[in-house]
């Protein structure tokens, strides 16, 4: 054994000049090294892990699964169990999952040791980096080993100096020292006091490793090199790194760390070579001795033969001939539509997990899904395929049909559980989205409508089946009219002979969703609906409400059916807020006898309120009507209503104070189990009018009452529009 190395100096704080990479490569932008805390938000860096994956061409056969959706899923569910991790982003944790269960392992570290393909890598390696930064760090001993023996071992200690700032150029993988031996085989052992590297046992495929890793520009100084004799007779190097970060005086700068590592990929192919040569001397000597071993490593002759480059074959999914070509008729749909049994026959490359050989086109479904209309991607990511999600997430084709027109539209949105004992359907479909489907025959026709509206055009297709409604997104893309799934991820296998076919167009495709420009104005409804809150508690004769739009009156409907409602003005359910004044200046009506509310927050009642989207216009919001106020003739030249009214208060009811008795008026005939008589209210001198301009109401006389007064104003009734 050598006698251990001193510590010495540092090199100084700047490359070398012959650091500036000389071979001929695109300078590639690594952000992470000027930026400890790197983060990317951009999908398409995420995108480039899952294509790589679906090179693979793997499927699993029990859960119709590619590479990429099982990876997500369990990293989900990896992420899920650790309570230190929850915070991460479902991108977040599928990245650093990828790098320990997948082969895109290495090939980025492949790319990042040598500098080839770099660029085309670096949309990956800024997805993996951006992930373990959400992580936090660990600090402390780790271990690292190289797997390469003897001469080829001391190739690889002759890039740590004593003293020397290594810049790493890839990610580094190391164990745990405080949980045992490192697990890996080699001659060179590196123990490093780690500052910045991530714990990833709970994201990793093998837990056994205890695996900490280290990004791509991690700083480190050689503090010792040694060998030493191992148990067996042999010997290693076992080299002591101290990590520096950016508030050590010996960090380098980015723009030289950068060098630094450009200047490694530089001499790594070199360095292979060197390695591969050692390697094979040392297996002739294990086997033939010192006497077969060449004194010259043999020289290699050029070719002389021309070169001919064969063309690439097509990625798994990808049609030969372009998109178009997968626009095709079948045995469900007549016109030529791009759909499930439209794509083109399984790629011979494609395996399944066991012995059956598949039968759909998955990879082609989803290259087509991730080039033309990525959103779906995001859209039902909780179920679909995961083995321990409920019935629920199986189910909710409505659900995710209306998660995916949301984010068309840029807004944030991911499919909600279905509804085993009250699916959702058209109704549904039709009072979030504002449309009415109308029937059509057949799949075929369709096609035909929405071939003929523009490129972009969007509908709902809602089918009739046996088990019930199934909804569908139908597209007209570039390359034809696409029938999709969002609740599997796939392109639509539309079931057959379906009993009802209805389509509800969204968009037009010139930006404009149907919805805003279909949507009537409250001029152009000449008979508004009628009050059904009335007609149910049988609080008197209907009575026509201000013209509204029928859209915004489905916050009571979706109460009942157990619904989000969508925002508005004043939600009459919560009693803790105040109506909205008509006018800037409105005063508040005075408190006239109904039970105060006490203060604290507002009582919810049913679904929270959305997050998406914009609420109604508050003219569009039709005031809540009392049951218990005699109603107003809806028409100036109605006569007034003849006898004493029918009592309509109730004992107890809450926020209604019993009419005061007018002394002026004669009483009615007392009436045997109805309580009380009901007595006339009086003018109240304390309200103010809804508007400074206007007068009060007029004064209603019915026969038999002409000292009646106008009736008592309630406070918790919106005012009626101007």
């Amino acid at each position: 054994q050598r006698p251990p190395h001193q510590d010495s100096a540092p090199q100084p704080d700047r490359a070398p000049d012959d650091a500036t990479p000389q071979r001929d490569r695109p300078v590639v932008d690594e952000p992470y090294i000027a930026d400890p805390n790197f983060r990317t938000h951009d999908r398409a860096d995420f995108d480039a892990l899952g294509e790589a994956q679906l090179e693979t061409g793997i499927v699993d056969e029990r859960t119709g699964r590619l590479t990429h959706e099982h990876e997500f899923l369990e990293a989900l569910a990896m992420r899920d169990l650790d309570a230190a991790l929850r915070h991460m982003t479902d991108n977040g944790a599928y990245a650093v999952h990828s790098y320990t269960s997948s082969a895109v392992f290495a090939t980025i570290n492949e790319a990042l040791r040598t500098g080839r393909n770099l660029d085309e890598v670096m949309p990956m390696v800024r997805a993996l980096v951006s992930g373990l930064n959400e992580m936090p760090t660990h600090q402390g001993e780790t271990v690292r080993r190289v797997n390469v023996r003897g001469e080829a071992a001391a190739i690889v200690a002759s890039r740590y100096e004593l003293g020397a700032v290594v810049v790493e150029s890839q990610f580094l993988s190391s164990s745990r020292a405080d949980l045992g031996p490192a697990k890996w085989p080699g001659d060179v052992e590196m123990i490093i006091e780690g500052k910045t590297g991530r714990y990833i046992e709970s994201m990793a495929s093998n837990k056994a490793e205890h695996e900490v890793l280290y990004k791509p520009g991690t700083q480190l100084v050689v503090k010792e090199k040694i060998e030493v004799e191992t148990p067996g007779g042999g010997k290693k190097w076992v080299i002591r790194l101290e990590e520096i970060t950016p508030d050590d005086p010996r960090y380098l700068p980015p723009e030289a760390a950068k060098q630094h590592m450009d200047r490694n990929r530089d001499l790594a192919e070199i360095q292979a070579a060197e390695i591969e040569a050692a390697s094979r001397r040392g297996f002739a000597r294990m086997v033939g001795g010192e006497a077969a071993v060449p004194d010259t490593p043999p020289k290699s002759e050029p070719e002389t033969s021309p070169k001919t480059e064969t063309p690439e074959p097509p990625k798994i999914g990808e049609p030969a001939n372009g998109w178009g070509d997968i626009r095709r008729s079948s045995d469900v749909v007549g016109e030529p539509a791009i759909h499930a049994r439209s794509t083109d026959p399984v790629d011979p490359r494609v395996q399944t997990t066991g012995p059956s050989a598949p039968t759909r086109n998955a990879h082609q479904e989803v290259r087509f899904l991730r080039e033309h209309l990525p959103e779906i991607a995001d859209v039902n990511t909780r179920g679909y395929y995961a083995d321990g999600m409920p019935e629920a997430y199986r189910n909710n084709s409505a659900e995710s049909v209306l998660a995916f027109e949301l984010r068309m539209e840029g807004i944030e949105a991911e499919a909600q559980p279905g509804r085993p004992d009250d699916p959702r359907g058209r109704d549904f479909l039709s009072r979030q989205l504002r449309g009415e489907f109308h029937q059509l025959p057949d799949y075929n026709s369709v096609v035909r409508e929405m071939a003929g509206q523009p490129v972009g055009s969007r509908a709902v297709l809602s089918v009739d089946t046996p088990d019930g409604q199934r909804a569908f997104s139908v597209v007209n893309t570039e390359h034809g009219v696409a029938l999709v799934d969002p609740m599997t991820n796939r392109l639509a296998d539309l079931p057959p002979n379906p009993s009802g076919v209805h389509l509800m167009q969204t968009h037009t495709g010139d930006g404009t969703p149907l919805s805003s420009k279909s949507e009537p104005t409250p001029a152009a409804q000449p008979e508004p609906p009628v009050n059904r809150i009335s007609e149910l508690l049988g609080g008197g004769p209907a009575r026509t409400e201000p013209v509204w739009n029928a859209g915004d009156g489905s916050a009571l409907r979706n109460r009942l059916d157990g619904e989000r409602p969508q925002p508005g003005g004043w939600n009459p359910f919560r009693r803790s807020e105040e109506p909205p004044a008509t006018h800037g200046h409105q005063q508040q009506p005075p408190h006239q006898g109904a039970p105060v509310h006490q203060a604290g927050p507002p009582v919810q009642h049913g679904w929270p309120q959305q997050q998406y989207g914009q609420g109604a216009p508050h003219h569009q919001v039709p005031p809540m009507h009392n049951p218990y106020q005699q109603p107003a003739p809806t028409h100036p030249n109605q006569p007034p209503q003849q006898g004493w009214p029918q009592q309509q208060y109730q004992q107890g009811a809450p926020y209604q104070q019993a009419p005061m008795h007018n002394p002026y008026q004669s009483a009615p005939p007392q009436q045997y189990g109805q309580g009380a008589p009901h007595q006339a209210p009086v003018q109240n001198p304390y309200q103010q009018p809804t508007h400074p301009n206007q007068a009060p109401p007029p004064q209603q006389y019915q026969q038999g009452a002409p000292h009646q007064q106008a009736p008592m104003h309630n406070p918790y009734q919106a005012p009626p529009p101007q």
